[in-house]
């Protein structure tokens, strides 16, 4: 939204090259090859979903586990292709410079350990695909302002495989560090509130629109 240019995201299996990026010529069908840029070093980092929110770019991905859902990480840069390594966050706390982040979301909490009515031990046992822009948000508004989008890449559960995510993801108003996807068996783009309201930071109201298709759990 910032350049109106287009970028490639993905990840090498080598220390030496880590997870990269690269703008997209204007016609999206070929890169530019000076803008080949490393993000940060660890190979160990896939499935990108870019979004801007902030005046920042933001960072999804997940580790490498094989066939399995893993742990996922957030990282943020000033620019698309700045230094995702340096300013690098989780839902709450913050990381010291050069550090890799914790991963999202924290060891007991939810979505990262099995419990009653919610699927799978990590990140509701999903991998990223996509960051999609709610279009019903509106600023100041307690609706989620994006939509986390994930698929379950499971070959050996017949039941799941193939099948798709879509959580209500949340920033703090006050603290745009912190980062939070509510798992909802259920919902809808105009009825899920950020949990940042009880503490002020932004206004429980309606977007006045009628109801909207509920995306798939």
């Amino acid at each position: 939204p910032r350049t109106g240019r287009a970028y490639v995201y993905w990840r090498t299996r080598w220390h030496q090259t880590g997870f990269r990026g690269m703008e997209l010529t204007e016609d999206c069908t070929d890169v530019r090859p000076e803008s080949d840029t490393q993000l940060f070093a660890t190979p160990n980092r896939e499935a990108p979903a870019v979004f801007f929110a902030n005046e920042r770019f933001y960072l999804w991905v997940s580790g490498c586990m094989g066939w399995a859902p893993t742990t996922t990480h957030l990282y943020t840069a000033p620019t698309a292709l700045g230094c995702f390594n340096c300013s690098g966050l989780n839902n709450s706390k913050g990381w010291l410079v050069g550090w890799q982040p914790p991963p999202i979301p924290e060891p007991n909490q939810s979505g990262n350990q099995k419990q009653r009515n919610r699927p799978g031990v990590w990140a509701f046992g999903s991998q990223s695909t996509f960051i999609l822009a709610n279009p019903l948000y509106r600023k100041g508004s307690a609706l989620a302002p994006f939509v986390y989008m994930a698929d379950r890449w499971t070959p050996k559960n017949n039941v799941s495989f193939g099948t798709y995510v879509w959580l209500p993801l949340f920033i703090d108003p006050q603290n745009a560090s912190r980062v939070r996807v509510l798992w909802r068996a259920s919902w809808r783009l105009d009825n899920a509130t950020s949990p940042f309201a009880a503490a002020g930071g932004v206004h429980a109201r309606s977007t006045g629109s009628g109801p909207v298709p509920r995306p798939t759990s």
